[in-house]
């Protein structure tokens, strides 16, 4: 388990390795003490190795990801509906499919929407991304590694 905690607005975070060109992953986001109100947002996902984390959102232009308040997905900057919003202790599942280099999610195991593409060859990374307005954010991120976890 990793814990992330900030109070600065437009930031973001990601893992120290990207997702294998290989194979199925997925792991959980789980906002702790994120505010989802209307001036706050968050955004989990994948993103690439240069991404801006001071950026909108910490880099929420350059991300494959799933939006908190919107419910919207967001591919590489242009979002589009998707699935429902969330918010704190909701447990977010990010699946990863580099076999047919698609990403989808769940919220609270339900899955939204359908898997989307993603880059075949990019190196991608777990990232999250946020907005906070005087709200301290606490991020749970379990990463697990498990190939072949998800018939997507």
């Amino acid at each position: 388990n990793l814990k992330w905690a900030t109070s600065t607005n437009q930031r973001g975070v990601m893992s120290n390795w990207s997702v294998p060109l290989e194979g199925k992953w997925y792991w959980e986001y789980i906002p702790t003490a994120f505010g989802a109100s209307s001036g706050d947002d968050s955004w989990c996902g994948l993103n690439i190795a240069t991404v801006d984390f001071t950026a909108s959102r910490g880099g929420e232009g350059t991300s494959y990801s799933y939006g908190a308040n919107s419910g919207q997905k967001n591919i590489a900057g242009t979002k589009t509906s998707y699935g429902d919003a969330w918010g704190d202790d909701d447990k977010i599942g990010v699946a990863v499919d580099r076999v047919n280099d698609t990403i989808q999610f769940s919220n609270n195991g339900v899955w939204q929407g359908s898997a989307f593409a993603i880059p075949a060859t990019a190196d991608l990374f777990p990232w999250i991304g946020v907005v906070v307005v005087q709200v301290l954010l606490q991020v749970h991120l379990i990463l697990d590694k498990m190939e072949l976890l998800l018939d997507l």
